[in-house]
């Protein structure tokens, strides 16, 4: 089975590994779900009782190659192995399994960079000298720059009284251009004030008239939509009707399962010919199975299946619900 694996830096090597899938591999299970069955059945179009042959036929070489050679390579997969105690082990590619998904990256080094902090533990102590001979310089400055004003204000009290504020000079200025504006140009700004309001008025006669139009116009269309929904949802309705009857829901065998129909017709003329009678091609959908009989509880199929699980044929078996 496949499995992600984060990306990761190898403090001792000083190397960063990408993302990655790779493979796990678990000797101890051999428990048959019929996934590799069906792979084979639709890679070589061939039906269910050929392709279980063709897995033990493989498989058997696999096992007479590891007993001399000691291991196998697949390709782009892995590596597996016969240890001394007659254990399997599985060694997967270091560069994982292509994914799209991960962009196939690659590994790079990168050192840290431990070296250029240490000088700055002397240089610390300037900046405080320099830090304080700034604070000395600017407490001279303000103690002098206070000496001069102060002399410059007693100097300056008797001239205070022949100054104008620039404040008061722009309130007069723009009080003289208001008085202007409003003594010279009456008339312009009456007529302004009429032509906006002429020019405002807007004809809503053909905006009425156009409302009007669109809303009687709308309703027949959707109606008629609807009746062309209602008569597609009704020519559904029938053709389902026709195509697919409702059926009991009922329990049964599965013999093989995701195969061609030529195929599945194909095993079950083998099986009456074996005296399995009972053997029905099932179709539903895309899906096509071979199923043996049709019964009202899950028990009763189970019993079945436990009668007939010495038989080849329903070694691999198992029970399934088929709805209605």
């Amino acid at each position: 089975m496949t499995h992600h694996v984060d990306a990761c830096y190898d403090e001792k090597e000083n190397i960063f590994f990408p993302p990655q899938r790779t493979l796990g591999f678990n000797q101890q299970l051999t428990l048959n779900d019929s996934l590799l069955v069906q792979s084979y059945i639709e890679a070589y179009d061939i039906s269910y009782p050929e392709a279980l042959r063709r897995i033990e036929d493989e498989v058997w070489e696999l096992k007479q190659h590891l007993e001399h050679k000691a291991e196998y390579e697949f390709n782009d997969l892995g590596t597996i192995r016969l240890n001394d105690e007659g254990k399997y082990e599985f060694t997967p590619c270091e560069a994982g399994i292509l994914t799209p998904g991960l962009y196939g990256l690659n590994s790079f080094e990168m050192e840290r960079l431990l070296t250029g902090f240490a000088p700055t533990i002397n240089v610390e102590t300037k900046p405080i000298i320099i830090e304080a001979e700034k604070e000395t310089e600017e407490l001279v400055k303000t103690e002098i720059h206070q000496k001069f004003s102060s002399n410059i204000f007693l100097d300056n009290e008797d001239e205070e009284p022949y100054t104008i504020r620039p404040g008061v000079v722009r309130n007069l200025l723009a009080a003289c251009i208001a008085a202007l504006a409003f003594l010279l140009f009456p008339a312009n700004i009456g007529n302004g004030d009429s032509r906006s309001i002429l020019i405002s008025k807007i004809d809503t006669g053909m905006l009425t008239r156009i409302i009007s139009f669109e809303a009687t116009q709308r309703p027949p269309i959707i109606e008629k939509i609807a009746v062309k929904e209602n008569i597609a949802k009704n020519n559904t309705f029938t053709s389902q009707d026709s195509i697919e009857p409702t059926r009991v829901p009922f329990y049964t065998i599965v013999l093989c399962s995701q195969v061609s129909l030529k195929n599945a017709t194909n095993y079950k003329n083998t099986l009456h010919k074996s005296g399995y009678t009972e053997a029905e091609v099932l179709q539903k959908g895309k899906s096509t199975k071979v199923i043996y009989g049709k019964y009202e509880t899950e028990n009763q199929a189970y019993n079945i299946l436990n009668k007939l699980r010495n038989h080849p044929e329903f070694k691999d078996c198992w029970v399934m619900r088929v709805k209605g």
